[in-house]
C-alpha cells in the first residue's frame, strides 16, 4: 500500500484535512544541542520563529563534560553571528524558560 497515495485519496474523498505543513512545522520547538552550525540555526528560522528554538542538553545521554563544551562553543558561536547574536540569550535560556513557564512548571516571576 503506497501510504502516500492513501493520504491523497483520504483527503480527496473528505476522509481527512489536508496537512498544512508549514503550520505544524512552525509551531514545534527546536533544540539547538550537539553542536549546531549557523546554517542550521537559520534553516530552522525558515520555518519557525525564533521563540521556538532553544538550548537543551542530550543529558544523560553525553558526558557533562561534552554538554558544557557544547554550550561554550553555541554561546561563541551566537555571539560571532551578526544575525544570530540578538537570540543569543533567547536561545540559551529564556524560551526554555518561558516555555516551562507556560506548561505551569516554574516558579512565578
Amino acid at each position: 500500500m503506497n501510504i502516500a497515495k492513501t493520504g491523497i485519496a483520504a483527503v480527496k474523498n473528505g476522509l481527512m484535512e489536508e496537512i498544512d505543513w508549514e503550520k505544524n512545522l512552525s509551531g514545534l520547538y527546536y533544540d539547538l544541542a550537539g553542536n549546531p552550525t549557523p546554517e542550521v540555526i537559520d534553516s530552522l528560522l525558515t520555518i519557525t520563529t525564533p521563540d521556538h528554538i532553544l538550548f537543551g542538553s542530550d543529558y544523560p545521554y553525553l558526558p557533562p563534560e561534552v554538554h558544557l563544551n557544547n554550550l561554550q562553543r553555541l554561546k561563541a558561536m551566537l555571539a560571532a553571528n551578526k544575525k544570530l547574536a540578538p537570540y543569543a540569550e533567547m536561545f540559551l535560556w529564556q524560551n526554555a524558560d518561558n516555555l516551562f513557564a507556560e506548561k505551569g512548571n516554574t516558579k512565578e516571576k
